[in-house]
């Protein structure tokens, strides 16, 4: 399983924050820490929806990895 490729534009600088970030933000911690808390706000977002759809499952949702 993998999130939508937009939902990972959505995210800060359009993609996992990531080692590189101690890079582009240097000593800016809050910028840093400011990305990595809405990253994991969206995955919570996704784990609660994962798990409502595993309490009622609709196959048709479900994609081909092909």
């Amino acid at each position: 399983m993998t999130p939508y490729p937009d939902w990972v534009k959505k995210l800060p600088n359009g993609r996992l924050p990531d080692r590189s970030d101690f890079k582009t933000y240097g000593h800016d911690l809050k910028a840093r820490v400011q990305i990595w808390q809405t990253t994991i706000s969206a995955a919570v977002q996704m784990t609660e929806e994962f798990e409502d759809w595993l309490r009622r499952p609709d196959l048709k949702q479900v994609l081909d990895l092909a």
